[in-house]
């Protein structure tokens, strides 16, 4: 039996592969994945290189825990602009040209934050590359699902949160590598460039058009011609139930706490005893501690390792049991760190502190086998085709409206109370979570979405 399942499973990769790299539509699969992988890139670096540059710019400029807060949401709050505004922008000059916007809007703001001198200024071209990553938020994933081949949709789209856990991976180690290089911060962020480049050279290629076997992808011509107001008017009377299960989704995706324990991660581990306190320079000593950011880094690397579970899997097993199980194993994760969190709020039990990071791990594999890599599948599945950049701009609203929540309040929130409170905030938020999911996530995988009459198909 165990044999003839793992043949099944090979038969089913095997059929992935050759339909990914099919002559006839193999270049349409590349450029998919690539823009996916570079606008992925770009998201996960720049929003995942604030937890280490936030030590050394604490040598440069006066932060406390609420401008610390400002600082790492200041990127999340142009990412919120960005994604209220890319389904329409996406609608009114395409997809090609917003691309092309997006990789302007993210150059133009990492080369600012590498070289402006002041914390505010720092913080409006933080605000200005926010736009971009909110507009490739929504442009990169609603162009590959209307693209795509319907036997390789998920795995596509999956591949954006693959490529945003590289990204954050990867803001890890420059992080590490920088820290005592020129102008300290500096490096860190001018990385983020790179990935921005890249979507700027896919975007001559994206000059295809939905496969006619999909008339799903396909919109009503009279749709197209509706404004704005009109599309969300229509889409939440005539779609309620993927609008209800977008806000849920978005919910589960933020809080739950995976961006606390990714912005936060080094003064986190540091709470476990893993050093000394936070990634900065030791006065004491001269030198500088980076056991906090190693052990960020191999979370780091964690994070993308868990992610391709869910890119081999979601075609096989859907989405639906995917998300359900992992977002039951976060919340009982979650639960289990409060408690271990009160009762080793200083770090001095070691059995405790390691038991915190296998948590931590086990939280992260769930995470992004599940809701964190599907989220960006589920969200351009669920809505109708005529209100699929709508739906998915609203869905990225709340997501990062969420985010920058989470990482304004999170820091305030343990300096006032703990780590322990924090977690056991993200285990009830999971609770409601797995519950409304389980009874209203339909599977979308390879399904026609009516909005005429939406009915969970449980």
């Amino acid at each position: 039996l165990n044999k003839r399942i793992h043949v099944k499973n090979f038969l089913i990769f095997s059929n992935n592969m050759n339909s990914l790299f099919n002559p006839i539509n193999r270049k349409r699969n590349l450029i998919l994945l690539g823009l996916n992988i570079f606008g992925g890139l770009s998201f996960g670096y720049n929003t995942g290189v604030i937890a280490g540059a936030l030590g050394p710019m604490e040598n440069v400029f006066d932060m406390n825990s609420l401008v610390q807060g400002i600082t790492t949401t200041s990127i999340l709050l142009g990412a919120l602009i960005g994604s209220a505004f890319g389904g329409t922008i996406a609608e009114a000059i395409g997809k090609k040209n917003s691309t092309y916007l997006l990789s302007i809007f993210m150059i133009v703001g990492v080369l600012g934050i590498s070289l402006v001198p002041w914390l505010w200024l720092l913080i409006l071209f933080r605000e200005v590359l926010g736009i971009g990553v909110g507009l490739s938020s929504v442009v990169c994933p609603t162009y590959c699902s209307e693209m795509a081949p319907s036997d390789l949709s998920g795995a596509i789209n999956a591949s954006f949160q693959l490529a945003i856990t590289l990204g954050i991976a990867i803001s890890y180690l420059v992080n590490i590598i920088f820290q005592e290089v020129w102008g300290d911060y500096h490096w860190m962020f001018i990385f983020g460039a790179i990935p921005a480049l890249g979507t700027l050279v896919v975007a001559p290629f994206m000059n295809f058009v939905p496969l006619v076997a999909d008339e799903s992808k396909m919109k009503d011509p009279e749709t197209s011609k509706d404004g704005a107001l009109t599309v969300y008017k229509n889409m939440f009377l005539k779609a309620p139930w993927p609008v209800a299960i977008g806000i849920i989704l978005a919910v589960a995706l933020q809080f739950t706490g995976i961006n606390a324990v990714m912005y936060y991660g080094p003064k986190i581990f540091a709470s476990t005893g893993l050093g000394d306190g936070d990634s900065t320079d030791d006065s004491s000593s001269g030198s500088f501690n980076y056991i906090p950011l190693i052990a960020t880094l191999i979370i780091g690397v964690w994070n993308f390792l868990t992610t391709i579970p869910a890119l081999l899997l979601v075609e096989r097993l859907g989405r639906r049991l995917l998300v359900l199980s992992g977002l039951s194993i976060i919340t009982l994760s979650c639960l289990v760190l409060a408690i271990i969190f009160f009762f080793n709020s200083d770090g001095d039990n070691t059995t405790l502190s390691i038991m915190t990071i296998l948590l931590l791990l086990l939280y992260i594999l769930a995470f992004e086998s599940s809701i964190g890599s599907l989220f960006w599948v589920i969200m351009t599945e669920i809505f109708p085709a005529d209100y699929k950049d709508a739906g998915a701009s609203f869905v990225n609203v709340l997501q990062w409206t969420f985010n920058i929540i989470l990482s304004a309040v999170f820091p305030v929130f343990v300096d006032e109370f703990n780590q322990g409170a924090a977690f056991l905030v993200f285990f009830v938020f999971g609770i409601v979570c797995v519950i409304f999911l389980f009874l209203k996530l339909p599977e979308t995988r390879n399904s026609k979405i009516d909005e005429e009459e939406y009915i969970p198909e449980i």
